[in-house]
């Protein structure tokens, strides 16, 4: 029995020409009569034009050649084409001709699986076992349903490179994050630091966004599913690298390497493996270890290394652009569809040319009509005036072009991070000579791209044939960057960098903007009057202090000598979990009044007072005590209560939330920082449930610019001052301990928690996704260690990811109202069932209408009807 022929060839595919791509073939010929040579054949083309079909193209060719003359038709009037093994030879020639590189890529691609089927079907002609043929037939069908399962793999990878461009985007807002906080806090503080270190460092960062762009324009060029070949983008950057190099004369390469249908079959593999794993999990434990191994390799670790490479790649090219040799080089390859390679290597060189200028040669004579007419004195007169202002006008460009820049920011950044350092390890000094001199710097200084929109709005439109022209005449004008920046700021195909430029730039403005707005403003509740916020006092604790005394009443179970509140439990209730959790001995509405007390200063003790009566009963002085602190302090305006409750052997560390201008923007600081990270990450399959070594993997890569610019955080300096106290506090063996915050105080409450192992009750705390790992206790994970308590609707978590032990806390006033923490304090009581012993309290901040509104929204069951 003959062996059966196997077809591995790939599905056919409708291709439509673009017909604007048309219109080099049409530069050196007319489009009504014209002749093509394909393969030594003529095919002769008339254009007629109908009123039913419009413009059509008679054709003439030899009768077997039929086929293909009906393709060649079908491409020059505009309708789509079936690319297959069988006609794509000759569709190859036919893309050659007309100068198409795309519907070159994809005839090529066929043409490599058409020799693949030729190879496999002379091996089964060959055979002559029935038993291998059956094997081939087996494997033929196998790859086949690797090729089709590979679309979901592209899918899901495709979902998981997104993790690399989100990382690069968070690493350098971050960087920008904690230069504009810095910045606007020394105004006042450290004005010759702010003028000649930050803020021209904050508008440099600017530059940052064409960094960006980078890699998120990469990603949305979706090659998982667009090319037929592994890291084609590397491939592409390390041929142009070489053609731009000496060593292009002598490589013949010009085209990334393509695998042709096993590419597709290898991510098909791929899926089907991680599916095959992820399902094996309901029947074994092991399985689970594949599903981590992969989700840490492909989601993880992968798309970050992948999107820092390509840096490193386009870092090779910055440094290759300084070069004459090099640039003209570029030029003549004739490959401009990189808008970065464009811009590095189309780039006025303004130090260079200084240099050039300086080490011309000077014996040079000038000749010309107008110089034979002129004396000799008049010809080295006019000749040194020439030259005195030509040297003017290149030191000036020299000066502030922004190679200068660059080397002056690097100069002030480097003299900032070493004085106002005091231990500044050996790892750091690294880090910022390799990732903040070596790589950003260069990048920087190499990608000149225009403000795009700006550019759009004051320039007239462009159309996408004049572009083409203009690319066709370059070698005329030699005006490179002009055509660079008109390109990407009209052609089509940059309509994705377009917007990420947009959004990346609009998104630093919002930045700096807000960090401005703080820096302006006195006072923190100036910036909403309306709001009343733990950070402002109310006048109605004086008022009830001094005359109504006895109108508060005190709900003590005992005699007064009891101590703690305790209540018995309401039988057959329905309440929220939040009401009968107890965390070291305290209900949360304890703990929920511990973070107010830390708003109040010594001078304020009426105010504790009220507080801790209302919740803790009559006699709290008697049981708990409150340790003088050195918070505030000149520096910074941190402040921690110290507290302690005898009975309860219970230590309480209370952190003040936002209060001051440099509270804000320290909470500036912290909520822009991971807010890309709570917005994306959601997004992307699995990630949320990667292993603890995948968290710690990527934990590390997200620390890296805090790592490196420590010395500009706000954040480090509060939990500096923090740590030093906390740490000082001697705990003796049968006591235990609690850190309590509210907004800013509970983040930091957090942070403080991660690295001391202490339990931790956060408030409306903002997300710490940024920081996590820099504050890292190996003995602790972060997310174990506190409770949170996140009030609907509230702006500070409505983007932070949960923690594994959260109470939500109902709330439809809207955001700045639902931050407060006396509001989330009196709901909890609502929805604990103790709204009416609350009530008169309560009634200091609310009317009884949003009372009643509270207790409607914080029943966990429904009353009956009448």
């Amino acid at each position: 029995m003959a062996c059966r022929p196997i077809n591995f060839s790939r599905e056919p595919i409708d291709y439509l020409v673009p017909t604007e791509k048309l219109g080099a073939f049409f530069d050196d010929r007319s489009d009504e009569y014209f002749n093509i040579i394909i393969d030594k054949q003529r095919y002769t083309f008339q254009r007629t034009i109908s009123r039913e079909h419009g413009v059509i193209y008679a054709f003439s060719c030899e009768p077997e050649n039929h086929d293909n003359a009906l393709l060649l038709k079908s491409i020059f009037e505009g309708y789509p084409i079936t690319v297959n093994v069988e006609n794509a030879s000759f569709l190859c020639k036919v893309s050659e001709q007309l100068g198409i590189h795309e519907f070159n890529e994809l005839t090529k691609s066929y043409i490599d699986d058409k020799n693949n089927e030729e190879t496999e079907n002379d091996k089964s002609y060959k055979c002559k076992n029935t038993f291998f043929t059956i094997l081939l037939t087996i494997y033929s069908m196998f790859l086949k349903f690797l090729i089709n399962l590979g679309v979901f793999g592209k899918i899901l990878f495709t979902f998981w490179d997104f993790m690399g461009s989100t990382y690069i985007a968070c690493f350098f807002y971050n960087i920008a994050v904690l230069i504009s906080t810095t910045a606007f806090h020394t105004v006042t503080a450290d004005p010759v630091s702010f003028v000649f270190v930050l803020l021209p460092f904050l508008l440099y960062s600017l530059f940052f966004t064409n960094l960006i762009g980078i890699s998120i324009f990469e990603t949305f060029h979706f090659r998982f599913f667009r090319e037929t070949s592994l890291f084609t983008k590397f491939q592409t950057l390390t041929l142009i690298f070489i053609r731009v190099t000496p060593l292009g004369d002598k490589i013949f390469r010009r085209k990334p390497f393509s695998i042709g249908i096993y590419y597709d079959a290898m991510w098909g593999a791929l899926f089907l493996i991680f599916g095959v794993s992820f399902l094996a999990q309901l029947a074994t434990e092991s399985a689970s270890v594949i599903v981590e191994v992969f989700i840490l390799v492909f989601a993880v670790g992968i798309p970050p290394i992948k999107h820092m490479l390509l840096y490193i790649f386009y870092l090779a090219h910055a440094f290759a652009s300084c070069f004459e040799d090099c640039r003209r080089r570029f030029r003549l390859i004739q490959d401009f569809e990189d808008p970065f390679l464009c811009a590095m290597y189309f780039r006025k060189l303004r130090v260079v040319d200084l240099f050039r200028y300086c080490f011309r040669n000077r014996n040079r004579k000038v000749h010309n009509e107008e110089s034979e007419s002129l004396s000799s004195l008049e010809v080295i007169q006019e000749t040194e005036k020439k030259t005195s202002n030509s040297l003017c006008k290149t030191v000036c460009l020299a000066i502030f072009s922004k190679a200068t820049c660059s080397l002056y920011i690097i100069i002030a950044v480097l003299a900032y991070v070493i004085v106002k350092s005091d231990n500044l390890s050996t790892g750091q000094i690294l880090a910022v000579v390799f990732v903040f001199i070596i790589i950003i710097v260069p990048l920087c200084t190499a990608v000149s791209l225009p403000w795009i929109w700006i550019r759009r709005w004051k320039t007239e439109k462009i159309t996408p044939q004049q572009l083409k022209t203009e690319l066709l005449q370059l070698d005329r004008s030699k005006k490179y960057m002009k055509w660079l920046k008109n390109v990407v700021s009209w052609s089509p195909s940059y309509n994705v960098l377009r917007w990420v430029s947009f959004i990346a730039n609009l998104f630093f403005f919002v930045l700096i903007l807000v960090s401005l707005f703080v820096a302006a403003t006195e006072k923190a509740q100036d910036l909403n009057e309306t709001f009343n916020s733990a950070t402002k006092t109310n006048e109605y604790f004086n008022y009830y202090t001094a005359n109504n005394d006895q109108s508060f009443k005190l709900f003590n179970t005992g005699d007064g000598n009891d101590g703690i509140i305790k209540r018995e439990p309401k039988r057959r209730m329905t309440t929220d979990p939040i009401c009968y959790t107890k965390i070291k001995g305290l209900e949360m509405l304890q703990h929920i009044a511990l973070s107010i007390v830390s708003y109040h200063s010594d001078e304020e003790m009426n105010e504790i007072d009220l507080i801790m009566t209302e919740y803790f009963g009559a006699n709290w002085s008697n049981f708990v005590t409150f340790e003088k602190t050195p918070f505030p302090d000149k520096d910074y305006d941190c402040v921690l209560r110290h507290a302690k409750i005898k009975d309860n052997k219970l230590v309480i560390f209370s952190i003040r939330g936002t209060s001051t201008r440099m509270d804000i923007l320290a909470d500036c600081e912290i909520f822009f920082s991971s807010f890309i990270y709570d917005v994306v990450l959601p997004f992307i399959p699995m990630f949320e449930h990667y292993s603890r070594l995948s968290a710690n993997y990527f934990g590390k890569l997200k620390i890296i610019p805090r790592y490196v610019f420590r010395q500009f955080s706000l954040i480090d300096a509060y939990v500096s001052r923090l740590l030093a106290y906390v740490q000082s506090i001697k705990i003796e063996d049968d006591e235990d301990v609690i850190v309590v915050g509210h907004s800013l105080g509970g983040a930091l409450a957090k942070i403080v928690a991660t690295v001391t192992g202490y339990s931790c009750v956060a408030v409306s705390a903002a997300s710490v996704a940024s920081v996590d790992t820099y504050y890292k206790n190996d003995d602790v994970v972060l997310q174990n260690a506190y409770v949170d308590v996140r009030p609907a609707q509230d702006f500070v978590v409505i983007f932070d990811r949960k923690a594994k032990s959260s109470y939500d806390i109902p709330c439809e006033v809207g955001a700045m109202n639902c931050h407060a923490v006396r509001r989330t304090l009196c709901q909890v009581g609502a929805m604990c069932g103790l709204a009416e012993e609350h009530r008169q309290f309560c009634q200091n901040f609310f009317t009884d209408k949003q009372i009643n509104e509270m207790i409607d929204i914080g029943r966990p069951y429904i009353l009956p009807s009448n």
